[in-house]
């Protein structure tokens, strides 16, 4: 019976030390694991626009990301991004909103994020303001757009509906001809 009660105890101590062990082994892996973790934070980065700018919308390998305009730099993990659209608003003395918003930004422009280097984004103003004239036999046809600094084209909107259509003024050198001609959009 004696070495029943030995054995059975024997076994009891290798159950603790084995479970012991075990916790021990599972606290340090789980120790090791936070540590890596840690480790394998992504890197961020500053990214700087025009204060003006309300917001600029961009995309790294299909997570969009948002950026406010603010005095501060916004941060985003370090990479490579793309532009895809950008947003600037003002308010007249008359109270009018106009709003800027990018249509389309050619060939994706991209910028990168680095951890000790502020990426300074080339939106927002100055916009590029482009009348091209095209001559047809004996008519001339116009185009009025605006571009933006990546050469994106931008729309222009007054409290939310398109701008009145641009006027053109004509006249000769003495002004005995003038002609002011609306253009139409479409």
């Amino acid at each position: 019976m004696s070495n029943m009660v030995s054995i059975m105890r024997y076994i009891r101590g290798f159950q603790m030390k084995r479970s012991i062990g075990f916790s021990i082994t599972f606290v340090l892996a789980m120790a090791g694991l936070v540590a890596a973790r840690q480790n394998t934070e992504p890197l961020s980065g500053p990214v700087k626009i025009q204060e003006d700018v309300n917001a600029v919308v961009c995309n790294n390998r299909g997570e969009k990301f948002t950026i406010e305009g603010t005095k501060e730099p916004a941060r985003l993990p370090a990479d490579r991004y793309y532009i895809e659209s950008w947003i600037l608003e003002r308010i007249d003395n008359n109270g009018a909103v106009w709003k800027l918003k990018t249509k389309d930004i050619a060939n994706k422009k991209t910028f990168d994020v680095a951890q000790d280097a502020e990426a300074k984004l080339p939106i927002g103003e100055p916009i590029i303001s482009t009348l091209t004239v095209r001559k047809e036999d004996a008519e001339f046809y116009f185009r009025h757009y605006f571009k933006g600094q990546l050469g994106e084209e931008i729309e222009l909107t007054q409290n939310q509906s398109r701008a009145d259509p641009p006027k053109l003024l004509i006249r000769n050198e003495d002004s005995s001809y003038q002609q002011t001609l609306t253009f139409k959009y479409g």
